[in-house]
């Protein structure tokens, strides 16, 4: 069955601000946080659709979301370098197109899932495991292990199809996956510009996407609550201008006066 194609529109309208964005990313829900904004924002509202996406097809998915939102073709990025006796903190910025070609082909499969992966292990042995989705990290996330190594295991049994595993493969299974799914684990080769070392740094980019847009959802709320003061607006009449011209009304009631265009 062919799935639904992806479109998202720009987050901002009076709904969204019922996202629970405003929360510790820590210890949010983010598979089901990620999961109702692309629903939410999405052109077709079906939750299972966003559910059952490889979770780098969803994380590709919220870059385009905020892309929308900010009117950007960039990401920026607060780095820190790794190195013990340095910790300088620096930016960069991330061409938001390249992340996205880094995307799992979905076209690849046809149940949208992406195409499986056959990876080679020592002693020619050989095994097929598929990408994490949006669902397996719903499961994952509620079901208890005794250790880290249990959940490893767990992880591992979930997503593989077929092959002959030994404990000491969780390594090269973890790399393979990462290479095929970047978006997953991205990190992002820096020059420290205090110490100059050389680094892989990483970035968190689902939770870089979720603070920009809960950054601009509380703008929206202070945005509503300036326009509902001055002009008695409800939310759903302030959020219905579009935003550049939302601004300029903005830079008005900033005015003592609310005398000429600023």
């Amino acid at each position: 069955m062919p799935t639904p194609s992806i479109s998202l529109r720009a987050f901002g309208r009076a709904e969204d601000l019922d996202i629970a964005l405003d929360v510790d990313l820590a210890q949010a829900d983010r598979p089901a946080l990620v999961t109702e904004l692309l629903d939410r924002c999405g052109g077709h509202r079906n939750a299972a659709f966003w559910w059952s996406r490889p979770v780098g097809v969803r994380i590709g998915a919220l870059l385009q979301l905020v892309a929308l939102t900010e009117e950007t073709r960039t990401l920026d990025v607060a780095l820190r370098c790794v190195q013990p006796d340095c910790g300088e903190r620096f930016e960069a910025e991330l061409p938001i197109d390249e992340l996205l070609a880094r995307t799992p082909d979905e076209r690849a499969s046809r149940d949208g899932r992406g195409e499986p992966l056959r990876i080679d292990l020592p002693d020619g042995r050989h095994a097929t495991l598929r990408l994490p989705t949006g669902e397996d990290l719903r499961d994952w996330r509620t079901r208890p292990h005794a250790n880290p190594a249990d959940a490893v295991a767990a992880v591992i049994d979930t997503l593989r199809i077929d092959g002959d595993l030994q404990p000491g493969d969780a390594t090269a299974l973890a790399e393979a996956i990462a290479a095929h799914d970047p978006l997953v684990a991205f990190s992002v080769a820096g020059t420290c510009p205090a110490c100059g070392a050389e680094d892989e740094l990483p970035v968190d980019l689902e939770g870089l996407a979720l603070q920009k847009l809960a950054r601009r959802q509380q703008g929206l709320l202070l945005d509503v609550h300036q326009l509902a003061s001055h002009y008695g607006w409800t939310e759903e009449q302030a959020l219905a201008v579009p935003p550049r011209r939302r601004a300029r009304y903005l830079a008005l009631i900033d005015n003592d006066h609310g005398g000429g265009l600023p």
